[in-house]
């Protein structure tokens, strides 16, 4: 994580149902070879193949495709923060979620948590940074 600083957020993941999921999912992006959503389909993928940008991008779009995250899927939203990034776009085209390419002004600030106390404005989210 020291590498490559400063860091730049390419994309966000919001809409989740709870804060709980959205660590979940958080979790098993950062850990795909430990997480039970996606360990046997990344398992077969190379180390390297999974690293940078690229290989971020491809954990995520499992993860979007998966059953673990089946229920999430309807609410869940991929944004894009800069269309220097639309090479992203065709990798996720296989999953079911909306992926759309706006600033991070435009993200939404309401709060999706239904039934777990979150902070006031929240926006529980998962996010792809990329060094510069």
């Amino acid at each position: 994580t020291r590498a490559f600083r400063p860091w730049e957020m390419v994309l966000v993941v919001y809409g989740f149902s709870s804060k709980g999921k959205a660590l979940a999912f958080e979790w098993a992006w950062q850990h795909p070879r430990r997480s039970k959503a996606i360990k046997e389909k990344v398992g077969k993928i190379k180390r390297t193949a999974l690293t940078g940008m690229k290989g971020k991008v491809r954990i995520l779009n499992e993860l979007l495709c998966s059953e673990a995250f089946a229920s999430e899927a309807p609410n869940l939203r991929v944004q894009v923060l800069d269309s220097k990034h639309s090479d992203v776009l065709p990798c996720l085209s296989q999953t079911r979620v909306p992926v759309s390419i706006a600033p991070m002004q435009e993200l939404p600030t309401e709060d999706y948590g239904q039934g777990e106390e979150e902070e006031e404005g929240a926006l529980p989210a998962g996010g792809l940074g990329k060094g510069m």
